[in-house]
């Protein structure tokens, strides 16, 4: 139903757009009138212009007055009326010109204009439409982010405050969710605000008494997201106030340990493993991480692992790496060690070594090298040398590779590499050629277009494990839409030697040619995203030349039915005519299915393969090869900590060798951040028609922070009692009343004491700590006998005992002074009341129910003021402040008129008879 009307409306603004017609109200003797019928404010124009054409047709001269009325939300540039004086057969044309303002809503508005003879003989009206562009845009606020929750048990309610308003001109729809993952917070509402319109939203969270105790300092995010897709985030933070609380976890330095054990069956093979990982930080300029894993104990056949170990220092701009060992260039599988030493301007300079796995009798390689970066303007260089000796096969290698990268403003990157190498073997009687690399990455992007080429070549006498390889893409993307693009790629790639032939393979079985070229089309929405492709693609195996160079054209669809729901289709066609000796017609195809959500998903796969008869001479085609492939999963969490997954997949071909697989996998893991616990149990059984297997793994990991005991306390503790020192002797006695449930602000952190007036801040490290007691109101009659703002030292255990003295006080109400038949009103509760003594500090408190205040304050000049921004043009206060003196009195009263502005007085002369 929607649909149709949304069709509906579109065909009346195409009309409505199109049209020019000329217009006549009822036939007159006097004049005509032609103008365009509607006009439209796109984003790029915010000024209409119509010019209206007046003809005398009277045969007399005429004076005609045109006066024009324009919607709301529209100004009128030109002027609202024209005086003509036109003679017989004579053309006049008025200009009317609109700007579009912020208000101006995108519905179709009527320009009422009237065209009228200057002694009201004759008059006409007329009218012409206008419309303003979509235009969606929405503000939102967070009235109070910072969240207090008081260790009472009063209240477990939490009010989030939100205000959201509708700047765009159209009625708008939105989405506000609320998430926090310790309090199992998932909550969401749907509402639509007018043009303008604002709401204020206060979503009462409940805490449940199982984790009001676990809240320290909890985030809870909330996401606003418009019809349209635009979104905006926020956070609240939770901040439960406590009497205790530890600014570290323990007093002594502590090395975070990761402990893990882990049990493995495999085919009823068993086996465990473990696996320690640490960081020590020793100070600011030292660090030590390590790692060590064990190889899998219990395997009978486990001859290739070994067992794992890391090593990182760092000191300063040094960095010492010793582990297992990778390198881009050769093939290596061993152990290895790297110092690294940076400079300053993004220089660095690294060497390295790796050693083979003395065990691993298939890879051998010995790599050795050095490896220079620094920047030359706004030029980046990297230089490295790398040495290999396999000391099996006695092959050594020597390469140098230079690598450059410099960027162009902000539209130009380019990167390009030039190097040189020679590999040659101990037994070969020639002597070996060198060989070269060459290559350049290049990237230019601006608004609409995108340029990218890579291209990489590397002769077959370059040594390592891209000897003989080439390759060359290139792309060419243009946004020629808001959501859409085109593209024009080409890419091809070309393997001369296979990479594992030095030290494990002695034949080419895992060479693999690519050569694709063609276009793209696409659209990509906020529901919809939509690709369509087509081109050119062949695929060698290790069989050159054998395949065919294919036609295919592709489709990728991609549905967002919400933020976390989709829906996604991708379909590939090849085919090929006259193909092979009897000119066959080759078509083959796959097609892909997936549909997710939060908790589950399904995937499907249909594809149509073609298969050779000798295909190394390029003989006939025999036939396709048909199969099918489908699965789903269900995930969920159990609670806030465990979460599980359950998955099918299967396989099943569709031609006369009927194979078949099923697959059942599934994950239950346990995670508690705060605890330092992760338990992980995963399982696979795997059928099929040839072979059956399962696979089950247990884990477990423990975080330990190991205090190290022999080194002195790092963190002290700082406790502070407040007491109401009545006889005002500075000293605690024991009949003087302990403040309890008074807020505290310690460094900008808030406490409350207990009943026993007391606050423990524990494991801090030694400095200056600002005491701030401000906040402490409901003792009425005492301020804190040495000033409202404090400094504690800490070097070790401290306690700090704050004596409050009796206080000076300023008490008060607020009047209202309302008209008594006014619609409008306002409250005198919750208002707040300012103190500002003469340096500058300020107290404050809230009037009660009644309207009335209290602030006990200590002895100075101060200036009382009440909260400006609570009223507004109706409602104002006779006077915003007064000057009160408390250095010779003990209390002072000050009372706030508040007026209602006198409403305007209309009027009206009356003659009833």
């Amino acid at each position: 139903m929607k649909t149709s009307q949304h069709i509906r409306s579109i065909i009346a603004c195409c009309i409505l757009i199109l049209c020019y017609h000329k217009s006549f109200a009822q036939e007159n003797q006097y004049f005509t009138v032609s103008y365009k019928d509607s006009l439209f404010a796109d984003e790029r124009n915010n000024f209409l212009y119509n010019n209206v054409s007046i003809t005398n047709i009277s045969g007399q001269e005429l004076n005609i007055i045109l006066t024009v009325n324009i919607p709301n939300g529209w100004s009128l540039v030109s002027p609202p009326t024209v005086q003509l004086n036109m003679k017989p057969g004579e053309n006049q044309v008025i200009p009317v010109t609109i700007s579009r303002q912020k208000g101006a809503d995108a519905t179709w508005r009527p320009v009422n204009f009237q065209v009228a003879l200057v002694n009201n003989v004759f008059k006409e009206d007329y009218r012409y439409f206008i419309k303003a562009y979509n235009l969606t845009n929405f503000k939102t606020s967070i009235s109070n982010s910072m969240i207090e929750l008081v260790d009472t048990s009063n209240s477990k309610t939490v009010v989030l405050p939100l205000t959201i308003k509708n700047k765009g001109n159209i009625v708008e729809e939105y989405d506000v969710e609320w998430t926090n993952r310790l309090l199992e917070l998932s909550a969401k509402m749907h509402f639509s605000l007018g043009i303008g319109k604002d709401t204020n939203i206060n979503y009462n969270l409940w805490v449940p008494a199982k984790y009001w105790n676990q809240i320290n300092k909890e985030i809870i995010n909330i996401r606003i997201t418009e019809k349209n897709g635009r979104t905006q985030v926020y956070s609240y933070t939770l901040t439960r106030v406590t009497n205790k609380m530890k600014a570290n976890q323990n007093a002594y330095q502590t090395i975070p340990i990761t402990v893990e054990v882990g049990g493995i069956d495999y085919n009823n093979q068993r086996s465990i493993y473990g696996a320690i990982t640490g960081d020590i930080n020793f100070n600011e300029h030292n660090n030590l991480y390590f790692s060590y894993r064990s190889r899998d104990i219990g395997f009978a056949s486990n001859t290739l692992q070994k067992d794992l170990f890391n090593i990182v220092y760092t000191h300063d701009n040094f960095r010492l790496y010793i582990g297992p060992f990778a390198n881009a260039y050769f093939l290596s599988y061993g152990t290895g060690v790297e110092a690294t030493y940076k400079m300053k301007d993004s220089a660095q300079v690294s060497i390295y070594a790796g050693l083979h796995n003395r065990r691993n009798s298939y890879i051998n390689n010995d790599v050795y090298g050095a490896r220079v970066q620094y920047k030359l303007n706004k030029l980046f260089v990297r230089n490295e040398f790398v040495t290999c000796f396999d000391t099996k096969l006695g092959k050594e290698g020597y390469l140098v590779d230079n690598i450059f990268y410099y960027k162009f403003r902000k539209k130009v990157n380019i990167n390009f590499n030039v190097g040189a190498g020679l590999e040659h073997s101990k037994a070969d009687t020639v002597k070996s050629d060198p060989g070269v690399s060459l290559g350049y990455n290049i990237l230019y992007n601006e608004k609409k277009l995108q340029l990218t080429s890579t291209a990489s070549y590397r002769d077959q006498n370059f040594p390592g494990t891209n000897s003989g390889f080439q390759s060359l893409a290139f792309t060419a993307t243009y946004k020629w839409f808001k959501h859409s693009s085109i593209m024009a790629f080409y890419q091809t790639n070309s393997t001369k030697q296979d990479i594992l032939e030095d030290s494990i393979l002695y034949k080419n079985v895992l060479l693999y040619n690519l050569k694709m070229y063609g276009g793209r089309v696409g659209y990509y929405g906020r529901v919809i995203g939509i690709t369509v492709g087509s081109g050119f693609m062949k695929q060698v195996g290790r069989y050159s030349d054998a395949l065919p160079l294919y036609n295919f054209a592709s489709l990728d669809l991609l549905v967002n039915f919400t933020r976390k729901i989709n829906f996604a289709l991708s379909t590939l066609e090849s085919y090929k005519l006259n193909y092979g000796t009897r000119k066959d017609d080759i078509a083959f195809y796959t097609h892909s299915a997936s549909l997710n959500t939060p908790w589950a998903g399904a995937s499907a796969q249909y594809y149509s393969l073609p298969a050779y008869e000798n295909p190394a001479d390029k003989l006939d085609f025999t036939g396709y090869t048909y199969g099918v492939s489908y699965g789903g999963y269900v995930k969920c969490n159990i609670s806030k900590n465990l979460s599980a997954r359950a998955q099918y997949n299967e396989y099943k071909s569709l031609s006369r060798d009927d194979r078949r697989s099923q697959s059942y996998s599934g994950f239950i893991g346990y995670d508690n951040t705060k605890k330092g616990i992760s338990i992980q149990l995963m399982t696979n059984y795997t059928k099929s028609s040839y072979l059956d297997n399962h696979y089950t793994m247990l884990t477990l990991r423990k975080q330990i922070n190991m205090p190290v005991i022999f080194k002195p306390r790092k963190f002290h503790d700082l406790k502070l009692v407040l007491y109401n020192d009545k006889n005002g002797n500075g000293k605690r006695d024991d009949d003087e009343e302990l403040l309890k449930n008074a807020p505290v602000i310690i460094n900008n952190i808030s406490f409350i004491t207990d009943n026993k007036g007391t606050i423990e801040y524990e494991n801090v490290p030694t400095g200056n700590y600002q005491l701030d007691f401000r906040k402490v109101t409901g003792f009425k009659g005492i301020v804190p006998a040495d000033g409202p703002k404090q400094v504690a030292t800490v070097q070790t255990n401290t306690l700090v005992e704050v004596p409050f003295k009796k206080s000076k006080i300023i008490y008060g109400y607020i009047k209202l002074s309302m008209d008594s038949i006014s619609k409008k009103s306002i409250t005198n509760d919750r208002i707040r009341i300012f103190a500002t003594d003469s340096k500058g500090v300020k107290y404050s408190t809230l009037t009660d129910g009644d309207g009335e205040f209290y602030i006990d304050l200590p002895e100075s000049d101060y200036t009382i003021s009440v909260n400006p921004e609570v009223f507004d043009d109706t409602f104002r206060p006779v006077q915003m402040s007064y000057n009160v003196d408390l250095s010779s009195k003990e209390e002072a009263q000050v009372v706030f008129e508040i007026k209602q502005k006198n409403r305007k007085k209309v009027m009206i002369d009356s003659n009833i008879k």
